[in-house]
């Protein structure tokens, strides 16, 4: 079997028939290039076992099954497999683990450590005033266009090319409108190179993490800053349903799984609105 000949096919088959975002279809044909045994029900589970020997989490050998089910699959719909070898392989269970927020002074140290004096700091300053204020993924970050931006609003694309109309802070529109002065022209994107291509995710990743370490703060990612916006909102009073659509998420349950609820905020909540709170209360009055 040409397995190199059949990835590509499968490459094209999930963008134009799938319809997978371009950053789904990159870590999918990375999980498989990166296959190295037999395309056999032993040879993925051996695959899989020697992933947690080396230490590999649960969640990204979880994942590189469903890369490996969906290539046989396809392989098996193609007439070049009998039968899918993934069919019976159990995936590795993960353990459930919220993302530890950040906290409003580190947002702020990250943000005061990176004032727009230069277009490199204004940019960054920028992406992560954005992740931070409007829980956006990177790659919904790098897909935002210069017409997007309206009425103090975003117009943001999320995963399966949904949109959202997201408002903006006010502060938050001062970071953009002081990284438009440096900008430049070309390209219709809102963050561009010099030359006026679109940002490497990775790239923009990478300059978000640098700039937490130089304020001292390790363990940075920008899902923590969009988890960070999520359990800002909630303690701010927000409901449930008002951050599923700022966030995008599909399903609500996702919301939910995806809140880190703090105690304190918890005994607020009940003790001001739950009517066995009030008891006591109403009988002093």
């Amino acid at each position: 079997m040409d397995v190199s000949s059949h990835i590509a096919a499968w490459e094209r088959h999930l963008t134009h028939v799938v319809g997978a975002s371009p950053n789904t279809v990159e870590a999918y044909v990375r999980d498989v290039r990166a296959f190295d045994g037999a395309l056999t029900r032993d040879g993925i589970e051996d695959f899989l076992s020697r992933l947690g020997e080396k230490g590999i989490k649960a969640s990204s050998r979880g994942r590189k099954l469903a890369s490996l089910r969906s290539f046989c699959r396809f392989l098996v719909d193609r007439g070049h497999l009998m039968a899918d070898p993934t069919a019976k392989v159990v995936a590795p269970k993960a353990a459930k683990t919220l993302p530890k927020p950040m906290g409003k002074g580190e947002m702020e140290r990250m943000l005061d450590a990176c004032p727009p004096t230069s277009r490199r700091r204004a940019c960054l300053r920028a992406l992560v005033d954005l992740a931070w204020s409007c829980g956006l993924r990177v790659s919904e970050l790098l897909s935002i266009r210069l017409v997007d931006l309206q009425d103090g609003s975003i117009l943001v694309r999320g995963k399966g090319d949904k949109e959202r109309r997201v408002p903006v802070a006010e502060p938050t529109l001062e970071s953009i409108r002081a990284w438009l002065a440096f900008r430049g022209d070309g390209g219709d994107l809102l963050f561009v190179t010099r030359g006026g291509t679109a940002m490497d995710r990775h790239a923009v990743a990478t300059s978000m993490r640098g700039l937490a370490k130089s304020v001292g703060i390790d363990g940075f990612s920008p899902h923590r800053a969009r988890h960070s916006c999520a359990t800002g909102l909630l303690e701010g009073g927000a409901d449930l349903l008002s951050i599923q659509t700022m966030l995008g998420h599909a399903s609500c349950a996702t919301t939910q799984k995806y809140l880190l609820i703090s105690d304190i905020h918890l005994r607020t909540v009940v003790l001001a609105c739950h009517p066995r709170s009030k008891v006591g209360s109403a009988e002093k009055d």
